[in-house]
Order: structure tokens, then C-alpha cells, then sequence
């Protein structure tokens, strides 16, 4: 994701100060570096970081880095996003969530349950970007079949969103290169 997904951040212009941001599946966390790194370097203050992940091993990983680079505004938690009543009273009200590769991981008929649950976390103007693995012939066997995650076609990704209540959404270009395995969604409230 790298770098690519740091010029999608940039260009979308959806890094601003003092935003409260949550990572929902944030494995190593791979985005939340991301955009600290960019809000570092634009100097923006006063952002404030919640992640949660499933996976203990990933979240080890992260709050090794953390630590590691002395951060005090990362906050990490063990969560399910089917289950987000378990999440912190204050983890609510977010200006940006992002979330990076975790949908794959769920079984599709609990997929609209688990972005309306994330879309109940934001504040009424913020923003949700889901990134998404695209079904194609690399991610077919890849992500489908070596990882055992479900992957997506553009019109699967709508019908889902359209079943779960969710109308005000776009599928935006993430590369400008001819192949791209990556799906960003973005959901207003």
C-alpha cells in the first residue's frame, strides 16, 4: 500500500488538524503510520489515533512501534467490529475512519452489520474510507485463495452497500496505473 495510499490521503486532502481518527482493523498499522508520518510532515497538531484490531500478535507489532518512537497520541484495543459495543465509551465521534484490508476477513452476510456499526461511530460530517481488495486474476488466488479472504467486484461492493441502507457512497480511483488491486470506498454520514 505505501505509497500509493499515501498520495490517495494527500490528494483527497482528508488529513486536516485536530481530527480525531479511527484505524478500524488496523493490523500493524500500516495506515495509521501513514497518516501520522503525513501529518508530521504537513505539521498538522493535534491529531488523536484509535485502532483496534482482532489479531493480538498485529496489535503487538504496532504498539511495539509505538513505543519504540515514543507516541502518546496512538490509542490501540483489542476489538471485533461485529462487536463494537466492547469498544471504549469515548471511541465514538470520529472526523475520519479508515479501514484497510480487514472486510475481506469477514463472512459477507456480516458485512453490511459491520460497516453500518463503523458508519455509527462518526460524527454526522465525517468521513469513512474503506479500502478493499478488487477481485482479479492475482487477487483470485492471492488473497482468495492463500489468505482464504473474500474478495470483491465493484458491483458486489454497491449491492452490499445499497442492502445495508447506504446510498451516499463513492468508489474512487486509487491508482493511476493500469492495474490496481485496491478498492477505496468513501462514506459520508
Amino acid at each position: 500500500m505505501g505509497k500509493k495510499f499515501e498520495l490517495f490521503l494527500k490528494q483527497g486532502n482528508y488529513i486536516k488538524s485536530g481530527m480525531k481518527i479511527l484505524d478500524a482493523g488496523c493490523g500493524t498499522g500500516i495506515a495509521t503510520i501513514t497518516i501520522y508520518k503525513i501529518a508530521k510532515k504537513q505539521k498538522l497538531p493535534d491529531l488523536k489515533f484509535d485502532c483496534f484490531d482482532l489479531t493480538p500478535k498485529m496489535l503487538g507489532i504496532f504498539g511495539e512501534w509505538i513505543e519504540k518512537n515514543k507516541i502518546t497520541n496512538i490509542k490501540l484495543f483489542e476489538a471485533d467490529v461485529l462487536q463494537i459495543d466492547r469498544l471504549p465509551q469515548d471511541w465514538k465521534d470520529y472526523d475520519l475512519i479508515i479501514s484497510s484490508s480487514m472486510i475481506e476477513y469477514i463472512p459477507q452476510e456480516l458485512l453490511p452489520q459491520a460497516i453500518l456499526n463503523l458508519k455509527s461511530l462518526m460524527k454526522p460530517d465525517g468521513t469513512l474510507l474503506i479500502l478493499v481488495t478488487i477481485k482479479n486474476f492475482i487477487t483470485r488466488w492471492l488473497v482468495g485463495w492463500w489468505w482464504e479472504a473474500n474478495i470483491y467486484t465493484k458491483r458486489e461492493i454497491k449491492e452490499i452497500l445499497i442492502s445495508a441502507g447506504i446510498n451516499d457512497f463513492k468508489i474512487l480511483p486509487f491508482a493511476r496505473r493500469w492495474f490496481s488491486s485496491t478498492m477505496p470506498i468513501k462514506i459520508k454520514t
